[in-house]
């Protein structure tokens, strides 16, 4: 479903919750999507506007919650992959109403690039304990990162779905009309930044057995879960603030936090549109896999 942006503002408040669109005082503030959680003992440091989002580990429950020694939040993989949609968003929102015979090309090393006119890529590094998919020889020790692309295609205006991609050779980045990661991992190093292994970590015998290929995608949406509104690119000028929106899962089975975190759920980011307004939207994705720890576990013990 397709938005105008000069309707959002209103559109929002018709279908989501007060608690959703990120107005109340209090915890419920917080809770995109999500759940309103307890206060805990201290009601009236939870009415603050200064408290915190995560606990700080001093005796007190920080991000009111109702859990004083643990915490789940964003890990430090999603910080980045959303800090690359936020590069590519504001770069969108530069060139927007700019003249331009020529697209801005690809980067020698890594960083934004646009191949072709109106669609742009992202390319940066995640470190290697980011991704739970690529193993054995891929796993070489000299590997520090795997080199991510987020692409955004703009050519259809209503475009929603931001592309993320890893793999071995350029000309599968360039399927997707996309700049492909270019040069080596570090200084000094000899592994490239596509994902090709150069030695025999497993003992196998032979170089290879490791995953270099994968895409997936990514989206912001809101309105009711069942059948959601997802913001079209074009209307994505800026990303902040990832955050995580059910804390329920530190309550249950190791096993089941363990799936928690590694599901892309749970998870808002605020976006701001073409007119400067701020929105509280749900952060989404397929990798069809594992691929990406989305959360972790902060405990203070």
């Amino acid at each position: 479903m397709t938005i105008r942006v000069v309707r959002v503002r209103r559109i929002v408040q018709s279908l989501l919750p007060l608690s959703l669109i990120g107005l109340l005082s209090g915890c419920g503030a917080e809770a995109v999507g999500g759940v309103e959680l307890s206060w805990a003992s201290d009601p009236i440091y939870c009415e603050e506007p200064t408290r915190t989002v995560t606990e700080e580990c001093n005796g007190r429950d920080d991000n009111c919650d109702g859990i004083v020694d643990r915490d789940l939040v964003i890990s430090e993989c999603t910080k980045q992959l959303v800090s690359f949609v936020g590069e590519l968003a504001r770069a969108q929102s530069d060139t927007k109403s700019t003249e331009r015979v020529s697209p801005l090309g690809c980067p020698k090393e890594s960083g934004l690039g646009e191949r072709e006119r109106n669609v742009y890529s992202f390319t940066g590094p995640l470190p290697t304990a980011c991704n739970h998919m690529i193993a054995d020889d891929c796993a070489d020790p000299a590997r520090k990162n795997y080199w991510v692309m987020v692409l955004a295609n703009q050519v259809d205006p209503s475009a929603s779905t931001y592309q993320v991609m890893w793999a071995k050779d350029p000309s599968q980045y360039q399927r997707f009309h996309g700049c492909a990661p270019d040069g080596f991992d570090g200084p000094g190093s000899r592994i490239p930044k596509n994902l090709q292994p150069l030695s025999d970590v497993n003992g196998d015998g032979k170089i290879g057995d490791c995953i270099e290929h994968h895409s997936g995608k990514l989206w912001f949406e809101f309105g009711d879960p069942a059948s959601p509104t997802r913001l079209r690119l074009k209307d994505i000028t800026a990303v902040r603030s990832p955050r995580v929106t059910t804390k329920e899962s530190l309550s249950s089975a190791e096993q089941v936090l363990s799936r928690e975190q590694d599901q892309p759920t749970h998870l808002a980011v605020d976006v701001r549109l073409p007119d400067g307004v701020w929105m509280p939207v749900r952060l989404n994705a397929d990798f069809q896999a594992p691929h990406l720890r989305w959360k972790e576990v902060l405990s203070c013990q």
